[in-house]
C-alpha cells in the first residue's frame, strides 16, 4: 500500500514537473519571467539614414476618425508631404527629431502587459473602426524604408504621473506597455508645422525687403468674354526711408490728378505683405505648371483654361503678349535684391462650419532687371589722345596760313605740333584701363543678375505647381479697398 502511494505520489509530481516546464515555454513571459532584462535597452533597432517614409497618425473623438499626415524622401525631390500631394517639406529638422526620437527611444520600465490597460495608459491604436467617444487612444509613428519595409512603429501614450517627460509606449500589435522618456509635441498632422506657410519670404531669408509695390485692383469675371472693373492702380516706391508715389490711376474714369495715396498707409501694406500667410494648398495640372515653371504664355486651350477659369483666373490672349487676369485683381512688388514677385487673387472660397472665406491664388516670381542696371561703356576715344589746353604747346593749328613776320618768306607757314609718342602711348593706356574697368563691372553685374535668376528660377519651380489659398482677411489687408488706401486732394 504504502509502496502504490509512493508511485501515484511520484507520477503527480512527475506531472508537475511536466506541466512547469510547458508553462514555462508556451506561456507569455511577465516582467519576472525575463521582459524585465529589456530595461535600459533601446526599443528599436535601425539608423535615421535609412528612414524614407514618416507616418503620424492621430484619432479625433470629436469627429471620430482617424488622420494621417505621410512624409515621404525622394532622391531627386527631398521630404514632401505625400497626403498634400507630394508638397515640399520646409522643416526638415524636424522630420530628423522624430527619426532620431525612435532611433534613440529606451526602455526605462515595463508598465503593463495586460491588455485592458491599453485605454489606462492611453496607447490604443488610432484606427478606422473605433467607437465613438472611445478614450485612451494614442498617437501613432511609423517610419519605413526605401522599399516600404517598416523600420519602426510606437503607440505614444499618457504622460506618467508627476514625470511628464515620460511617455507609456506601445509597439503595435504588441501587448507590452514600456515607459520610455519622449516629447511627443513633434508628432503633429498639423499641415504647416511642417511647412512654411509665410510663402513669399521662403528660402530668400534677407533678401525679403520689399521697396516697391503696384497694386491693380480690379474685379475680373468670364461668360465666354472677359469682363474687367477696374477701382485703382498705383505704383510707390521706398527711396530715403519714405514712400514716394509713381503712378495712381482711378478706374471710374475721375480726373487722377484730383486723388492722393493716403499717408502712412504704404508701410502697413508692405508689412501685410510680409506677414502673408496661406491657409492651404493644392496642386495645378501637369500642363499648366510645366508652363508657369518655363515662363512660357499660358496656352488657351480648354484642357487648362477650363479649370482654373472656375478657380477665378483668365486668359486674356487678345493682348500680346497674354495676359493672366483674376477675378480679386493683381499685386506686384520688388524686393531690393531685385526679386519681382507677382500675386492673382482668385474667386471667393465661403467658408464652411465656422471657418472663414478663403481666396484662390495663383504666385509667380521673376527677376526685376532694373536692380542690376548696366554700367557705362567707356565712349569711343574718350581715354584716347588728350587734347591740351588753350595755354598748351599741344593744340593744332588747323586755320588757314599765318602773314609773313618780318619780312620771312611769304609763304612760309607756322610749322604743325606732333603729338609725342610718349602721351599717345599714355592715351593708349587709359583707353585700356577704362575698358578694362568696364569690362570688370559688366562681368559683377552679370554674376550677380545669374546668381539672383538662379534663385528666382527655384522658388518660381516651386509656385508654378501649386494653387494656394488665403483667408480672406488677409485678402483684404492687401488689396484694401479704394477710401482706405486712396484720398480726394
Amino acid at each position: 500500500m504504502s509502496d502504490s502511494r509512493n508511485i501515484v505520489t511520484g507520477g503527480f509530481a512527475l506531472t508537475a514537473i511536466v506541466l512547469s516546464i510547458a508553462a514555462y515555454l508556451f506561456y507569455p513571459k511577465s516582467a519576472d519571467s525575463g521582459i524585465s532584462s529589456s530595461v535600459n535597452k533601446p526599443l528599436f533597432d535601425f539608423e535615421s539614414k535609412d528612414v524614407r517614409s514618416l507616418t503620424i497618425t492621430k484619432f479625433d473623438s470629436d469627429k471620430n476618425e482617424s488622420s494621417s499626415l505621410v512624409l515621404d524622401r525622394s532622391l531627386n525631390f527631398g521630404w514632401t508631404v505625400q497626403s498634400r500631394q507630394n508638397y515640399p517639406v520646409d522643416s526638415a529638422e524636424r522630420i530628423s527629431k522624430t527619426s532620431a526620437s525612435l532611433v534613440g527611444l529606451i526602455i526605462l520600465d515595463i508598465a503593463s502587459e495586460d491588455p485592458n490597460d491599453e485605454e489606462t495608459y492611453g496607447v490604443i491604436e488610432p484606427a478606422d473602426g473605433i467607437k465613438v467617444g472611445q478614450k485612451g487612444v494614442g498617437i501613432k509613428v511609423t517610419l519605413q524604408d526605401r522599399s516600404k519595409k517598416e523600420l519602426a512603429a510606437a503607440i505614444i501614450g499618457k504622460a506618467v504621473k508627476n514625470n511628464p517627460a515620460l511617455r507609456f509606449v506601445r509597439v503595435p500589435k504588441q501587448r507590452i506597455i514600456y515607459v520610455c522618456e519622449f516629447d511627443p509635441s513633434i508628432l503633429t498632422t498639423n499641415l504647416f508645422a511642417w511647412i512654411n506657410p509665410r510663402i513669399l519670404s521662403s528660402g530668400v531669408g534677407t533678401q525679403f525687403d520689399i521697396d516697391s509695390i503696384k497694386m491693380q485692383n480690379y474685379a475680373a469675371a468670364s461668360n465666354g468674354l472677359i469682363q474687367v472693373k477696374k477701382n485703382y492702380e498705383f505704383a510707390a516706391s521706398f527711396n530715403s526711408n519714405s514712400w514716394v508715389t509713381d503712378t495712381l490711376v482711378i478706374g471710374d474714369g475721375a480726373k487722377d490728378s484730383d486723388f492722393v495715396i493716403k499717408a502712412n498707409t504704404l508701410e502697413p501694406l508692405r508689412e501685410a505683405i510680409t506677414a502673408f500667410q496661406i491657409t492651404d494648398v493644392f496642386k495645378k495640372s501637369g500642363g499648366l505648371a510645366k508652363t508657369l515653371s518655363e515662363r512660357k504664355p499660358i496656352p488657351n486651350t480648354f484642357q487648362i483654361v477650363e479649370p482654373i477659369r472656375k478657380l477665378g483666373f483668365f486668359i486674356d490672349d487678345k493682348q500680346t503678349p497674354i495676359k493672366v487676369l483674376s477675378a480679386g485683381g493683381q499685386l506686384s512688388f520688388t524686393t531690393s535684391a531685385g526679386l519681382a514677385y507677382q500675386l492673382w487673387f482668385g474667386n471667393l472660397l465661403p467658408g464652411t462650419s465656422g471657418n472663414p472665406d478663403q481666396r484662390y491664388l495663383m504666385v509667380s516670381v521673376d527677376v526685376d532687371e532694373l536692380k542690376f542696371p548696366m554700367p557705362v561703356k567707356p565712349g569711343i576715344g574718350n581715354a584716347s589722345v588728350k587734347k591740351p589746353d588753350e595755354s598748351g604747346a599741344e593744340k593744332k593749328n588747323n586755320g588757314p596760313p599765318s602773314p609773313p613776320k618780318n619780312g620771312c618768306e611769304p609763304n612760309s607757314i607756322e610749322p604743325m605740333v606732333i603729338e609725342p609718342t610718349s602721351r599717345i602711348t599714355q592715351s593708349q593706356d587709359d583707353e585700356r584701363e577704362a575698358n578694362r574697368q568696364y569690362q570688370i563691372q559688366l562681368d559683377t553685374r552679370n554674376e550677380k543678375l545669374a546668381a539672383q535668376r538662379k534663385i528666382a528660377d527655384n522658388i518660381n519651380r516651386r509656385f508654378a505647381d501649386w494653387f494656394y489659398l488665403v483667408d480672406n482677411a488677409v485678402y483684404e489687408r492687401v488689396m484694401p479697398v479704394q477710401e482706405n488706401v486712396i484720398s480726394t486732394k
